[in-house]
């Protein structure tokens, strides 16, 4: 039996990632850029620059706020 329990494991941790690749993507946010294909750091700090250009177009102010848990 304890032989089998790596295979079980790796069996069920293989239909838990598809399941989660097919519903997880639907449920994210727009912004969420970790943990998802195709998208990177370059991304989110793509679109933190344009926000901030654009702020300083519009002749408006911009703030940022970098929290790493």
């Amino acid at each position: 039996m304890m032989s089998l329990l790596p295979t079980l494991w790796k069996t069920f941790e293989h239909v838990t990632l598809a399941t989660m690749r097919v519903f997880i993507p639907n449920c994210l946010s727009p912004l969420q850029f970790d943990c998802r294909k195709s998208y990177s750091l370059l991304d989110a700090v793509y679109l933190i620059l344009e926000k901030v250009h654009k702020a300083s177009n519009d002749k408006l102010y911009s703030s940022a706020l970098f929290l790493d848990v």
